[in-house]
This record gives C-alpha cells, structure tokens and sequence, in this order.
C-alpha cells in the first residue's frame, strides 16, 4: 500500500499533513521552499523537499540529480545495496535521446571526452548552455576582432592530438570545467577526475592533480587565459559562457 501525504511550508498544514492522491505528480505539489512531500510504500518511506528554486529556460535539464549519500537495494534482490550512482540516475533522468541529441550539437572531440571517461554529468552542463543558440554575441563583445576571437577559440586545444594526446584531452576537460564556472578547486577536482578516468597519469604512476592537468594543456591554458576564460583579466560570467559556446559546439 502506497500513501503520499504533503507538508506545506515546512510545517504541518492545519489539522496535520495533507493526504495527496497518487495520480499527483511531483511537480504539482513541491513549488515552494519549504514544500515537502512525504511516500509511504509499505515500511519504506521516502521524503523529498524544495531546498531551493531557481529560474529556467527551455535549455534547462527537466530533471537532474545533484547529489546523494548511502545506498539503494538493488531492485528484486533486498539483501544486495548499491552505492548511489548520479551519474547513471542523471543518464535515467534526461533519457537516451535527450543525451543524443545534446552530444549532437556539441564538437566530436568534446563528445569523444565524455564518451571515453564515462562521465555524462557533463551533458546537462551542454544541455543547459544550449550549444544550438543561433544569437552568439561572441563577435559583439570582441568589436571588429571579434570573427579573429571566434577562430581562435575554434583551433582549441592547441596541442596537437596525435603527438600530446594526454595535452589535447587535458585542454578539452579544462573547457568543459570552465564552461560549469566553478571555483578552481573544484575546478582542478573535477579535471582531476575526468583525467584518471580516462586513463591518464603522472610518470611516477600517481593520479594527476587539478595543476597537472593545467600544465599538460600549457599552451591552450595561456590561450584560454589571453581570452578571457581564465585568468586574472577573466570576462564577467556572461562573456566567458557566450566564448566558451562558440569553442564547444559541433
């Protein structure tokens, strides 16, 4: 027997909690920080609350998860758990055609990163920066050098593919971590990870750090920084996510 009831606010509605019928869908009733729904299902119960809200555009994933702790039970084996996996519940969440149809518009190398490393949650990072968008103001913000900017954005990675392999990965992880405008540690966690999984490493057998991976790309990372990815004269957020859609898309 499944039951969903509904705490409005973050507090109890008068009288106790609101019985909701099960044909409701989450979205009709969780609008509001605060709003939580609480899913009975036998002895399991599951809650879900409105941490927070933010706008969107079509360009946004429909759904997306951002983080988890625990485990699950694997389905029809109650004895077996499984670490949460967000990548493979984000794979669920957008679908195989959405996923498609994103790696569609993006550059063959970009998507070949992605593909290789088994990291898809940069797919709703594509997603949602709408690699498709025909109004790119890229030769607006750069004035008359504008169409020079958009040709040197487009020969990145600088370093060539057959003779530093692990430079021209390590130049395309470093814009896909930019185009997420994270701070650089986390930034250099990412990059880190994506790396390992692709198989890269230090000499002496170690993972790379987020510094190695910038000095693998040395010479795309002083390109990204001359344009105003990176750096100490680093565009407004705006600026940079415009470049950075003109170096990603197909």
């Amino acid at each position: 027997e499944s039951v969903a009831q509904l705490v409005t606010g973050g507090r109890p509605a008068a009288g106790g909690v609101v019985d909701v019928p099960l044909s409701t869908t989450v979205a009709e009733v969780l609008q509001s920080p605060g709003d939580t729904l609480i899913w009975q299902w036998g002895l399991w119960e599951h809650i879900l609350q409105v941490r927070e809200a933010f706008a969107r555009d079509e360009a946004t994933p429909d759904a997306l998860c951002i983080g988890g702790s625990g485990s699950i039970r694997a389905l029809g084996d109650v004895d077996a758990e499984e670490p949460v996996d967000i990548a493979a519940i984000n794979r669920e969440l957008t679908g195989r055609d959405s996923i498609q149809n994103t790696l569609a518009t993006a550059r063959a190398d970009v998507v070949d990163i992605i593909e290789r490393s088994g990291v898809f949650e940069f797919v709703p990072l594509l997603q949602a920066l709408d690699l498709q968008r025909s109004e790119s103001t890229a030769l607006e913000l750069t004035g008359e050098a504008g169409e020079s900017v958009v040709k040197r954005l487009r020969a990145l990675p600088i370093e060539d593919a057959e003779k530093d392999p692990a430079g021209h990965d390590a130049a395309l992880v470093e814009l896909l971590c930019l185009a997420a405008l994270t701070s650089d540690e986390l930034r250099h966690d990412v990059a880190a990870h994506v790396m390992e999984r692709l198989g890269w490493e230090s000499d002496e057998g170690i993972p790379l750090s987020g510094e190695d991976v910038e000095e693998l790309a040395a010479a795309s990372w002083a390109e990204m920084s001359a344009l105003g990815l990176a750096g100490e004269d680093v565009l407004s957020p705006v600026e940079r996510l415009d470049l950075l859609r003109e170096a990603l898309r197909r």
